[in-house]
């Protein structure tokens, strides 16, 4: 995850051991802009979020609904399914609801053995 990350800058202090959940921590490392790609219906789509957080004590990356909102973007929750609206109203990216989170399809390149 770390190698997503442009243009970032190293916290002046580490945060250790921010509250992720009663018993369990995590560090934020640095902040900066992450661009990601994902696919819907066969199309690439590339988002870059501003102002991410590095954190690699997390197992996948997290993104902030509610800054969708604030940019002026919907996120509309289905029958276990997350649509994602541009203000053009235009379905930009899906996530399906896996075991009580939901996931994005990330279109980077998985090495298939040979």
């Amino acid at each position: 995850m770390a190698d997503d990350f442009s243009a970032y800058e190293p916290f002046a202090e580490i945060r250790e051991s921010q509250a992720a959940c009663r018993g369990a921590n995590f560090r934020i490392c640095s902040k900066g802009m992450v661009t990601k790609a994902y696919m819907l219906k066969g199309k690439e789509t590339k988002i870059t979020f501003q102002n991410a957080l590095h954190t690699p004590d997390f197992a996948a990356n997290l993104i902030s609904v509610s800054r969708f909102d604030t940019a002026g973007f919907q996120v509309i929750f289905n029958h276990g399914d997350a649509t994602f609206i541009d203000p053009r109203g235009h379905t930009f990216i899906s996530a399906a609801r896996i075991n009580g989170m939901y996931c994005l399809t990330d279109s980077e390149p998985v090495a298939m053995p040979a």
